[in-house]
């Protein structure tokens, strides 16, 4: 009798570690913090409009940079293209990958466009 109920909890260990190890959450999403600064100050850029695309270059989503040049979204695990882009500016556009259980920082210094006339 003591050697079944050992087998049977032996058996639900086994189960519940194969769980554990192998099964991975669907639609997990990490934090992707970035950052766009001036390229020759390294200030940063409040504004500017930071554009996320997805591996097959299909528009996610567009948010604005704080006053701190800073926006944070949260995105599922894979590759995304980030772009950066604002008046007197060059565009800058950088890849990323999101990997389980690690938070991305990803900092874009852009430099200002010589042609335009901008004032400040």
């Amino acid at each position: 009798m003591i050697g079944k109920i050992l087998a049977v909890m032996f058996a639900l260990i086994i189960i519940i570690a194969t769980m554990i190890i192998f099964l991975q959450p669907v639609g997990v999403q990490e934090s992707l913090e970035i950052t766009v600064l001036d390229h020759a100050s390294s200030r940063p850029l409040a504004g500017v409009t930071v554009k996320i695309y997805d591996s097959q270059n299909n528009l996610l989503g567009q948010q604005y940079t704080s006053t701190d040049g800073d926006v944070s979204v949260n995105l599922k695990r894979g590759e995304y293209s980030v772009n950066a882009s604002v008046s007197c500016y060059s565009e800058k556009q950088k890849e990323v990958s999101l990997s389980a259980g690690k938070k991305a920082v990803l900092q874009l210094a852009i430099v200002k466009d010589s042609v335009s006339v901008c004032v400040e």
